[in-house]
């Protein structure tokens, strides 16, 4: 019997801590957004949408430590409004922006794992910005490469209307966790809408291989719509291993020694990213801590990383 490829998939190329109280409220924030879930009648992962203007859905009184939130809408998808959760000092100057991919399987909406991070980034002078893309079953209806083009969209978007939110368009940091490292590593890697530097934890590099071990398998399979016999090409597409370029920006690679990714895929990645001549960094930390959790031990590093490429330093990486 002849394969037949899934349609979605045809004509496809493509310091230390703060304030609790602060933290807590930040939570809030993003517990509301991640509670509000996808809009239900949003049509099907192939819908082209429309970028909109900067939009206020929400506004959020001032933190306590006086960390300005907004929720602005960037995007509309078959009927399903993507928004920011934007997270900024008080200061009238522009900063650098740091948009931050959260985790889930491809299918969670989990921006408020992140909430703990968010005073601590803010307080580096970021302009924090919490993206969302459209879920993968069973939490929505978007197959890839959907999201991470959602992902790399939000990255243009921020490039045009960065200001009108504090943030400086010259200098765009990308950062995620889990699912959400993998998506960032397609984005900055594939995207049109690339970063000037990105710092990914434990992100999934080689799908198929992932697929075969039985790590992850069924998020994987929702996330693609279909099984490596049946659309290898697609697995191979959505391995950032196989299709970063040489436009790739300086990336950061962190994961733990005995971790659910196997330590092989990390090295493999950053064997390729050498190849290219890509700017690079890799951490492992012992144990077997998995995604955000990295956070907590690599945190500092990774916006030390940031701030070395964006250009507001002037020293060598020493990593």
């Amino acid at each position: 019997m002849a394969r037949v490829e899934p349609e979605h998939l045809r004509n496809l190329r493509i310091g230390a801590p703060l304030n609790r109280t602060i933290a807590i409220c930040v939570t809030g924030v993003l517990l509301l957004a991640a509670c509000a879930g996808p809009d239900p009648s949003a049509s099907p992962s192939h819908s082209q949408g429309t970028d909109v203007q900067p939009r206020d859905d929400d506004p959020v009184e001032a933190g306590p430590a006086k960390i300005l939130q907004r929720k602005v809408t960037y995007a509309e998808r078959g009927g399903e409004k993507l928004r920011f959760d934007v997270f900024r000092t008080s200061t009238p100057t522009t900063q650098p922006v740091l948009v931050v991919m959260h985790g889930g399987l491809w299918w969670r909406r989990a921006k408020k794992l992140w909430a703990p991070f968010v005073p601590r980034m803010v307080k580096a002078g970021y302009v924090v910005v919490l993206p969302d893309v459209r879920l993968s079953p069973p939490g929505g209806d978007t197959l890839f490469p959907g999201p991470v083009r959602d992902l790399s969209r939000s990255i243009a978007w921020l490039r045009r209307h960065a200001l009108e939110l504090g943030g400086d368009p010259r200098q765009l940091a990308l950062i995620g966790s889990s699912s959400g490292a993998h998506l960032a590593l397609l984005a900055a890697g594939t995207g049109a809408g690339r970063p000037d530097a990105v710092v990914v934890y434990s992100p999934s590099i080689d799908l198929a291989d992932l697929h075969a071990r039985n790590i992850t398998r069924r998020g994987i399979e929702n996330h693609l719509g279909c099984v490596p016999a049946d659309c290898g090409e697609a697995y191979e597409l959505a391995s950032p291993l196989f299709v970063m370029d040489r436009r790739t920006p300086p990336t950061l690679l962190a994961y733990s020694r005995d971790e659910v990714m196997p330590r092989e895929h990390g090295i493999a990645l950053r064997d390729r990213l050498r190849s290219l001549g890509v700017v690079h960094r890799v951490i492992e930390v012992p144990g077997k801590v998995h995604g955000l959790k990295l956070a907590h031990k690599v945190l500092a590093k990774s916006l030390d990383f940031i701030e070395r490429h964006l250009g507001r330093r002037t020293s060598e990486d020493a990593g």
